[in-house]
C-alpha cells in the first residue's frame, strides 16, 4: 500500500510556512517542501502538497494509481492510495 504523510512547518527567520509531504519510507527522494499558500485552507494546502509529490513521483491514475483517500492524524495528514493492484480491505 502506498502512504504519503505531510506536516507543517511553521515560518523562521529565512523561510515562509510550509507543508512537506513524504512517502512512509523516508527515502530523501520521495519528499517535497510546497510553500504554505494563504489563499487554501489547511486542508487544501496538505492536498496541494501531496498532489505535487504524487505528480513528482509520477504515481497518477495514468500510470495505473487508483484514488487517493485523505486522513487527518495529530501531525499532520496521510493520503493512501486505493489502488487498482488490490488494497487490503478489513472491516471491524
Amino acid at each position: 500500500m502506498i502512504a504519503i504523510a505531510t506536516t507543517y512547518h511553521g515560518p523562521t527567520d529565512h523561510r515562509g510556512s510550509r507543508i512537506i509531504a513524504r512517502c512512509a519510507e523516508a527515502v530523501p527522494t520521495r519528499k517535497i517542501t510546497v510553500d504554505y499558500d494563504d489563499g487554501l485552507n489547511s486542508d487544501g494546502n496538505h492536498k496541494a502538497a501531496a498532489i505535487a509529490l504524487i505528480q513528482k513521483l509520477g504515481w497518477t491514475s495514468a500510470q495505473g494509481y487508483g484514488a487517493w483517500i485523505m486522513g487527518a492524524t495529530d501531525r499532520g495528514y496521510v493520503f493512501v492510495c486505493d489502488t487498482k493492484h488490490g488494497l487490503d480491505r478489513f472491516t471491524v
